[in-house]
């Protein structure tokens, strides 16, 4: 099936926008490394396990402060940056999220999902792990496979597996 194809033919990598930290997911193994690319180690700064979740989708926060990542299972989790410890644990898709991405002023997280919708939650909460929430459905029958803001943060471009496109 798609989900298990695209789980294994996936290898994350992202890179904080310091250039400090570079992080690889290991897709259906299921963990997550943290690399400290300053001092060019050939051994991660901290390796953890994602929790139960595949690795299929990483991004640093335009903070550097988190990590998100997300997969199969369709939790989103956020990572504290540099010590990899949980900070919270985003529930609301029902298939496969297949992207992450934050707005240039790191106020929202946009996922993308096989269940045919784009989420963007609301990172400015109050409360760590109280981070509601807005569904933008997409297509009827196509799942989502990339979700992406404007440089700008003011247009959200998701495309579907049909090849369609819808900006909010």
């Amino acid at each position: 099936d798609y989900a298990s194809a695209f789980n294994k033919m996936s290898a994350p990598l992202a890179i904080s926008q310091d250039a400090k930290w570079a992080a690889s997911g290991t897709g259906d193994q299921w963990s997550v490394s943290l690399w400290n690319i300053p001092r060019a180690s050939l051994t991660p700064h901290k390796t953890w396990t994602a929790k139960g979740n595949s690795v299929d989708s990483l991004v640093f926060s335009p903070d550097n402060t988190l990590l998100a990542s997300a997969g199969v299972q369709v939790k989103i989790r956020l990572w504290n940056v540099p010590d990899g410890t949980l900070n919270a644990t985003l529930t609301g898709h029902t298939d496969s999220v297949t992207s992450l991405a934050w707005s240039p002023d790191g106020r929202w997280l946009a996922s993308s999902s096989l269940d045919r919708t784009a989420r963007v939650w609301d990172m400015k909460a109050n409360r760590p792990g109280d981070h509601e929430s807005h569904v933008l459905h997409h297509g009827e029958t196509e799942g989502i496979l990339f979700a992406r803001f404007s440089p700008n943060g003011r247009w959200l471009v998701a495309c579907d597996r049909g090849c369609s496109s819808r900006v909010w």
